[in-house]
């Protein structure tokens, strides 16, 4: 019997990963804590203290003599996680919640490269492609300096692809005739992670317009005859309401079930710290802060050219001509 030869793709992939974890791996250990807090990235430690927190409500004999801050306006997804790793593996100082955060989030980057290579290749339907966009995507430096940092961003990115990709295969399968509607409650989860890691709304409601087309899907407009008469416009929303209420009759109870999920995860993955009245409090502080701090450096003037140098320095300069390359040839 002959081994299967392996798919020179998968060896990609492979090199992808194991790419993406050595030019990660090293940043774990730069700028040693060596008091508390001493830190290259100032925002590291509060999510360190989220994580003290949560182990102090989950056991108040544990770090007792830690003082931290019991409100704190950041999203709390990542640091509650955090604070789980932190619990069970009895950490006490600092500069291992700092590891253990650093480790967590390059392990985010890692599911990212491969959620990124399993949208790839069925949307491409190209398995070389696919691992090549996760290559890219290994080697890029602005998610390379972020996934070894204690910091939620790369985790956020994780959870809102995953919430649009489910989404999408929900939709496709309203569209095939063949619901499956264990992806629209998966993209329910995944939002509310999204949200509950960085504040992010948006898989939110693009759940929602996704719901909203469900419920139209299949519906086509006479407009021939019509025209812009009254009559004939009359007929059409007539039309459309009945077919929207047809379609929502099958509809409603997952979207329901998902909706339900949405804010029983978000809850859970707060460590239940957050009640709605907090949640809004903190989303509107962080709203401010935007608005009064960091709109005084012209953010919209100076951001796109910050991004633009960043996307072609570096480890990102093969990326820009792959890609320039790949429009040229197309």
């Amino acid at each position: 019997m002959q081994t299967p030869t392996p798919r020179p793709f998968y060896w990609l992939l492979a090199l992808a990963l194991l790419l993406a974890l050595a030019l990660r791996l090293p940043g774990w250990f730069t700028q040693d804590v060596k008091a508390k807090f001493q830190l290259f990235e100032p925002d590291e430690f509060q999510y360190v203290e989220m994580a003290i927190y949560q182990i102090q409500r989950m056991d108040s004999s544990r770090l007792a003599d830690w003082d931290v801050a019991r409100y704190i306006y950041n999203a709390r997804a990542f640091g509650v996680q955090l604070g789980l790793v932190g619990y069970v593996a009895g950490y006490d100082e600092a500069a291992q919640f700092v590891l253990a955060g650093r480790v967590l989030s390059t392990a985010y980057a890692l599911l990212l490269l491969l959620l990124v290579f399993r949208i790839a290749i069925y949307w491409l339907g190209d398995g070389g492609v696919a691992a090549l966009a996760a290559l890219f995507l290994a080697i890029f430096d602005l998610n390379a300096s972020y996934s070894h940092y204690a910091l939620p961003e790369i985790a956020h990115v994780f959870w809102a692809y995953l919430s649009v990709w489910l989404l999408a295969r929900w939709y496709l399968s309203l569209a095939e005739g063949q619901a499956r509607h264990y992806r629209l409650w998966g993209g329910a989860l995944a939002a509310a992670l999204a949200f509950a890691t960085k504040f992010d709304f948006l898989p939110l409601a693009l759940g929602g317009l996704v719901c909203l087309l469900g419920g139209i899907r299949g519906y086509r407009f006479e407009v021939a005859g019509y025209k812009l008469q009254v009559a004939g416009f009359r007929l059409q929303v007539e039309g459309l309401a009945r077919h929207f209420l047809n379609n929502t009759r099958t509809l409603a109870w997952p979207v329901a079930v998902s909706f339900l999920l949405f804010i029983l995860a978000f809850f859970a993955a707060t460590g239940f710290t957050f009640s709605p009245a907090q949640a809004l409090g903190s989303f509107r502080h962080l709203y401010d802060q935007n608005k009064d701090i960091v709109s005084g450096g012209n953010p919209w003037l100076f951001n796109p050219l910050l991004y633009l140098a960043a996307l072609t320095a570096g480890t990102s300069l093969p990326m820009l001509v792959a890609a320039v390359a790949g429009k040229l040839r197309a």
